[in-house]
């Protein structure tokens, strides 16, 4: 989960045979963390420092038999202390068994988890746009598309595409990866729409957003032959 626009991504969390041990690092100050844990009722409260930095973790857990969700993490920051646009705060850590697992050894490697919130407010770009009408009507479009941070790169996440026929109602259809769908950092979606008649006009505008919502639009108007 996310808040105040931090984009997160589980990939983290570090438990020993006795507990859990990890660590959050680049937090701003003032920031607080709320964990969750498996067979955990309350969440678990995390406080930065007051000038910021690192923040360690060392949390015991059990993991039920049929858990309805392993890990969760929500960052919330005051207003005078938000991530800079583009800067994350990262939690890495790895999952070690404890004793009485029935499946591990006490201290194997159970699996990893890494928790990282990236402020972005910056809509992906729009680098590439065509249209060919085909022989039959048929419209074919595409687009690529980028998304990227100062950190990371981060590809835009879906594309959809606006349609009116000759200024009637407008149909909002969702537009498809494209084959291949990453060529040089873009992110190319495509959709073919039709066939339509001679002499129709159309009026179209694409949209690609990121996993945050934000928004990148581009548009324009072709006729049929």
């Amino acid at each position: 989960m996310c808040q105040n626009s931090h984009r997160c991504s589980f990939s983290g969390l570090r438990c020993r045979p006795h507990g859990s041990s990890g660590k959050i690092t680049n937090a701003p100050p003032r920031a607080s963390f709320a964990l969750t844990l498996p067979d955990t009722p309350d969440p678990i409260i995390l406080t930065a420092p007051p000038s910021g930095g690192d923040i360690d973790v060392d949390v015991p857990f059990v993991i039920p038999p049929e858990p309805d969700a392993l890990h969760g993490l929500v960052m919330t920051t005051f207003e005078d202390a938000r991530v800079p646009e583009g800067a994350g705060v990262h939690f890495d850590a790895i999952v070690l068994a404890r004793e009485g697992n029935p499946v591990y050894e006490p201290g194997e490697l159970m699996h990893g988890i890494g928790v990282h919130f990236l402020q972005d407010t910056t809509p992906p770009e729009i680098v590439e746009h065509t249209l060919e009408v085909q022989p039959n009507g048929v419209l074919d479009f595409r687009v690529g598309a980028t998304d990227s941070f100062t950190e990371f790169f981060v590809m835009a996440a879906a594309a959809s595409i606006t349609l009116s026929v000759n200024g009637g109602e407008q149909v909002v259809l969702p537009m498809d990866f494209d084959d291949p769908a990453f060529i040089d950092g873009l992110t190319r979606f495509q959709v073919a729409v039709g066939p339509f008649p001679p002499e129709s006009t159309i009026d179209f505008e694409i949209t690609v957003t990121d996993e945050l919502g934000n928004l990148a639009v581009t548009g324009g108007r072709t006729e049929v032959q």
